[in-house]
């Protein structure tokens, strides 16, 4: 009984998996990994949609209480409608005597919530597996919240340095803030923005350490030429010589067309928000974003009479810069005040470290001491030209750790350079490497007489 973590596997559920990981052979090996990838899609499944994980707990307590029959409409086991039906003429049926055997079972096993939610989803999972017709296998489409197998499905991680932010936003968007994330270039604002609202979508308490790229919330990236027409929405010619309504990116494209709208049910991540002149794009939707009012009539949209808030509704900004008065377009008082700022400042000694030494080889421990040489040179000229803040996190510099990247990739070795280049001293290479990596920022910012003596050296 360990339905906690894996599923059943039998000879009439083969044919079926096999749809989840390629032709199987007869090695008991390969049927214990195909047995436990769908054991981890199972997990997965439960990861990424807590709010199932009651339901199917209530579903175990059921089990575990209630006498099953054979008619019990769930879990089919094995033989129930075969002639393997009973043992033997004097004994009880197979199916009553194996339902008892689980219902005892149930009872004893101290387990969490989750656990008992993954024996009842695997309990589920074979039985629906071993009640479909013969070769019509079925296929699980890929989408977000689905089981599937797939070991090449990418996915990309939280730095834990964000960690600590996000949970706490994520008590911003449960109190009905919507969020801005403001700051040095390269801290991860947009990585963390699509994680919190991952967690948000998925109703999740806290952030995932690794979520699935197919399963980014939806994501669009500000421009100066957005107006009201690709926020809320407009009118675009039909090609019949009339006029229909075209919805917006804020608004619940899966509505009904009738002249009701909602507010999509889900985040939005609004990258680079400083680039729009939100002002003049949102305006008529500010009493629902203050939660002041639940809907408002649009003006300019035929047919459509009302704009209606979602509850689920947040939108998770991010601005490159933490000064309100450097930006492409101002913010006025009114929208600023919608938004829960956050700050989030450069790298940290510690943060840089961490993040340039990830899943580095034995042949890069050489680079890896001397990189850390050079960002020591870093952090004291920053601090000589007064560029420092210091938080209880440590001395931040005003650059991200994505700004670092180059440099990871060097001490990997997975940056492949000319011959002349490698003829350099190990040194000179890694400020040559964070030369070019900060070049277009310490231009930008005119930083490059402060920073030149580092390089000069």
């Amino acid at each position: 009984m360990n339905l906690k973590s894996e599923p059943f596997f039998n000879k009439a559920a083969k044919r079926y998996w096999e749809e989840f990981g390629g032709e199987l052979s007869r090695e008991k090996s390969d049927i214990l990994k195909l047995t436990q990838r769908i054991g981890e899609s199972a997990r997965v499944f439960l990861e990424n949609n807590q709010g199932v994980i009651k339901d199917l707990t209530d579903q175990y307590n059921t089990l575990a209480q209630e006498k099953v029959t054979t008619t019990f409409n769930i879990i089919q086991m094995e033989g129930v409608r075969s002639s393997k039906k009973y043992i033997d003429e004097n004994s009880e049926p197979v199916d009553e005597k194996l339902h008892s055997e689980l219902r005892n079972r149930l009872k004893t096993m101290i387990l969490t919530d989750k656990e008992k939610a993954g024996v009842v989803l695997n309990l589920i999972l074979d039985s629906f597996v071993y009640n479909m017709p013969p070769k019509k296998p079925h296929i699980i489409e890929s989408s977000p919240g689905s089981i599937e197998e797939n070991d090449d499905k990418e996915t990309f991680s939280l730095p834990e340095s964000l960690r600590r932010i996000g949970n706490d936003v994520l008590g911003y968007l449960k109190a009905g803030y919507h969020v801005l994330f403001a700051g040095a270039p390269g801290t991860g604002k947009t990585t963390l923005a699509q994680f919190v609202g991952y967690a948000w979508d998925h109703q999740l308490s806290e952030l995932q350490n690794e979520i699935p790229l197919a399963s980014i919330p939806f994501t669009t990236v500000a421009n100066s030429a957005w107006a009201p027409f690709h926020t809320i929405g407009g009118v675009l010619p039909n090609g019949k010589g009339n006029f229909s309504a075209r919805k917006g990116i804020f608004i619940d494209s899966e509505d009904k067309d009738d002249g009701i709208w909602r507010l999509k049910s889900s985040a939005i991540i609004l990258d680079e928000m400083n680039r729009a002149d939100l002002d003049r794009c949102i305006g008529e939707l500010y009493p629902i974003l203050s939660s002041s009012v639940q809907k408002v009539a649009p003006a300019g949209i035929p047919g459509v009479e009302y704009i209606y808030n979602s509850d689920k509704f947040r939108l998770i900004a991010t601005m490159n810069d933490s000064n309100l008065d450097d930006i492409v377009f101002p913010i006025s008082e009114g929208l600023a005040r919608r938004f829960q700022r956050i700050d989030l400042y450069g790298g940290t000694r510690d943060q840089i470290r961490e993040f340039i030494a990830e899943d580095i080889p034995e042949s890069g421990k050489e680079y890896m001491k001397t990189a850390i040489e050079v960002i020591d040179h870093l952090f004291s000229a920053c601090e000589e030209n007064e560029l420092t803040y210091t938080s209880e996190e440590g001395i931040h510099i005003p650059f991200g750790v994505g700004y670092f990247s180059l440099m990871r990739s060097w001490i990997k070795n997975d940056l492949k350079m000319s011959e002349t280049f490698s003829e350099i001293s190990l040194t000179d290479q890694a400020k040559q490497i964070l030369k070019s990596s900060m070049a277009s920022i310490i231009k930008s910012r005119g930083l490059s007489a402060k920073f030149q003596s580092l390089f000069d050296e």
